[in-house]
């Protein structure tokens, strides 16, 4: 009888080892799961908050799509639309941290969704002028990754400022 418990604890111990393996890589995957979850909620949460802004402000020439026809912008509309390009741009550069590098379907799919957002508004030459000033502040990655972006726009060694009073 002894020599059937040891041979029933061993075989605990030859599969409870595994499983155990199998259980934790488990809940690392869900882990990470949750982590790429909760990324993905803050930056896309916060989008729609600047599209508020720009609802809130149709004064301003923001949204992704120009005003056709807008008529002359005040010194302090030009400083609204720069800080509210610079937290675009926030934004843009979370997104290019979480999603620039990545290889799964998802990351990959987001990924090129903030690329065709960060197109639409390159193609807007107020925030194009935003980036010129706004652009070094960021990080060198993100902004090498934006004057890349950007390059068939922009003559990045055009400098141009806002004037602000």
């Amino acid at each position: 009888m002894n020599d059937f418990l040891q041979i029933i604890a061993h075989l605990m111990v030859i599969g409870g080892l595994p499983l155990a393996l199998w259980l934790y890589l488990q809940e690392q995957r869900r882990a990470r799961h949750a982590r790429a979850y909760g990324a993905w909620h803050t930056i896309d949460e916060q989008y729609p908050r600047f599209l508020e802004l720009c609802l809130a402000h149709p004064e301003l020439d923001i949204l992704d799509a120009p005003i056709a026809g807008a008529g002359e912008t005040s010194p302090d509309q030009l400083r609204q639309e720069r800080i509210l390009f610079r937290l675009l741009l926030g934004l843009f550069q979370r997104a290019y941290v979480m999603y620039h590098d990545q290889t799964t379907d998802v990351d990959e799919r987001q990924w090129s969704e903030w690329v065709a957002r960060m197109r639409e508004y390159g193609a807007r030459e107020n925030f194009r002028l935003a980036w010129l000033e706004l652009g070094p502040g960021f990080d060198a990655d993100f902004a090498g990754f934006m004057d890349e972006l950007l390059a068939p726009e922009v003559h990045l060694r055009c400098p141009i400022s806002f004037p602000i009073s």
